[in-house]
């Protein structure tokens, strides 16, 4: 899909450590392998493609980017247009269940509607010699994972440059009538000139209600760290563009302060965005003003109503706070702040959450 492999990363750690991030993997040199190689770098390129032909139809395979889990990513060149291109090919056999084949073929479908600087365009797709495949644009550069962990620091302009730049992404995402559903820094791609690129469109759902919804009934589809409280309480029928401006929410609040909004164990952390408000900017960083504490919390409301309604609504905050405007005033009191005792309600709300999510564990230990 991309010019860097796929990513799962954990929602705990700050780059601020002197030890490894474990949200961030790290950065692997790439190893250029050219056809007018040595016999050694030839037998070391084919190994890196495990059973992946060299000549794949049209597209001569060069190395394998990375495997996730929807699939493979290989940089090939294409034969008839002579450029680089990102081969994807899926995690199933060519006569694997028809639901699977339709999500890939969704996938690529759905992104090849939309045509917009800060999204990842497609190119081809096809079967050949029993796989199927997709072929994106090769982007030249590191996930925005990487990029974040090989930054000293990021300049505040530089990080509300790449928000804007993903929300406007996802807003012409959504107008195409598409939920990403898995925005997290590891599909994000950073191009030399630092701008972001949406990638990966493994778990999209398209918005228009009268197409069919592939994923299971009660399947977590997501990243723990960057899921929305209507994704981790498998309410399918709120998932919709402000899930992903929640995922961006999460990315604006690492970019700003080098935390996640809430850390801990996989289970803390899907009750705090349940439950929890997260804290304030300046609770990580007291230089960071009230203002931009409200631009960024505004994103990561539990009630969806409160957060921006589309990308182009936080890229229009964005532009705001930097020219000096204060914007409008909603309540997000800090987690510190937050004393109000639970009503029933929301008692059973917790309840309900803490025995899905129990069902959940006791799904995948079997």
């Amino acid at each position: 899909m991309s010019g860097s492999e796929p990513n799962n990363e954990d929602s705990s750690g700050s780059p601020d450590s002197a030890e490894q991030d474990p949200r961030f993997p790290p950065r692997v040199a790439d190893e250029a392998t050219t056809q007018q190689g040595t016999a050694e770098e030839k037998l070391a390129a084919d190994a890196e493609l495990d059973d992946m032909p060299r000549e794949f139809g049209r597209y001569i395979v060069q190395r394998k980017l990375g495997t996730g889990g929807m699939g493979s990513v290989y940089l090939a060149l294409d034969s008839k247009l002579n450029r680089r291109v990102a081969l994807k090919t899926p995690s199933f056999a060519r006569h694997a269940d028809e639901t699977l084949i339709k999500r890939f073929m969704r996938e690529a479908q759905a992104a090849a509607t939309i045509h917009h600087p800060n999204v990842c365009p497609v190119f081809d797709l096809g079967e050949c010699e029993g796989r199927y495949y997709l072929t994106m644009a090769y982007i030249e550069g590191d996930s925005l994972a990487r990029w974040v962990q090989l930054q000293d620091e990021i300049p505040l302009e530089t990080a509300l440059a790449i928000v804007k730049g993903i929300a406007l992404g996802l807003h012409a995402v959504h107008e195409a009538g598409i939920i990403h559903r898995d925005v997290k820094p590891g599909n994000i791609m950073m191009t030399a000139a630092e701008e972001p690129i949406i990638t990966d469109f493994g778990m999209v759902r398209l918005i228009d209600a009268s197409n069919t919804v592939l994923t299971p009934a009660g399947a977590m589809v997501g990243t723990p760290g960057y899921m929305a409280p209507e994704q981790v309480l498998f309410e399918r029928d709120l998932i919709g563009p402000t899930t992903d401006i929640y995922g961006l929410g999460v990315i604006m609040y690492e970019l700003l302060t080098g935390w996640p909004p809430f850390s801990g164990s996989l289970a803390t952390i899907l009750g705090a965005i349940v439950s929890d408000p997260p804290p304030t900017l300046d609770c990580h960083c007291p230089h960071l003003d009230a203002e931009l504490s409200k631009l960024c919390l505004k994103a990561l409301e539990k009630d969806q109503s409160k957060r921006y309604q589309s990308g182009q609504e936080l890229a229009d905050a964005i532009d705001a706070y930097l020219r000096g405007e204060v914007l409008p005033s909603d309540e997000t009191p800090s987690k510190s702040e937050s004393t109000d005792p639970e009503t029933p309600a929301e008692t059973a709300n917790q309840e309900s959450f803490l025995q899905r999510l129990w069902n959940l564990v006791a799904r995948r230990g079997d």
